[in-house]
Formats: C-alpha cells, sequence, structure tokens
C-alpha cells in the first residue's frame, strides 16, 4: 500500500482511511479517544460539543454513573460533553 510505504506519522484522516481499508468499524468521526471493550464504551474529548457514537449493533446502552438506561436498542449515542471531559457507558449488545 503506498499510503503506509516509509510513513512513520499519520494523519487523523489517513488512519481513518487506512481503517476503512481495512475493514475496521470507527466509533466516531471525531478526533476524540473512545475506548471499546468488555461491554464498557466511554469517550474523552478536548474540545467538547456534540458527540455521536456509532454501534457496530444494536444494544442496550446504560449511563453507569446515572443507575440509568439511555437506550433499551440502538446502535446510536448521541450527547454533549463539556471540553476536556469523559464519559462512560455500559453496553449490552443483542
Amino acid at each position: 500500500n503506498q499510503l503506509l510505504a516509509g510513513k512513520l506519522k499519520w494523519t487523523p484522516d489517513e488512519l481513518r482511511k487506512i481503517w476503512r481499508e481495512a475493514g475496521v468499524h470507527s466509533y466516531v468521526m471525531t478526533e476524540d479517544i473512545c475506548y471499546a471493550g468488555r461491554n464498557w464504551l466511554s469517550l474523552h474529548t478536548l474540545e467538547g460539543g456534540e458527540k455521536n457514537i456509532r454501534l457496530p449493533f444494536y444494544a442496550q446502552v446504560i449511563d453507569p454513573l446515572e443507575n440509568k438506561v439511555i437506550s433499551d436498542s440502538t446502535n446510536q449515542i448521541n450527547f454533549k460533553m463539556a471540553p476536556a471531559t469523559t464519559k462512560i457507558f455500559r453496553i449490552n449488545p443483542y
């Protein structure tokens, strides 16, 4: 692949292109930091604002800090975040 040849540093757009071509699911299309694993999902943002997380499956989404079910069945989570904050979710896939 020409994009990978001799390259040591990539821009976020270049990385998204590599991942898309490899068939990797992108939970977010922003430069925020996203972790997904073991039925947990978290997002950390520096800039804040409107956020959209796309799941590769339908799931029940829970806010564990509020002990509140956000959705019983969804593949997208939309919410607003303040700058320099982290949000965590419990994800129960169907």
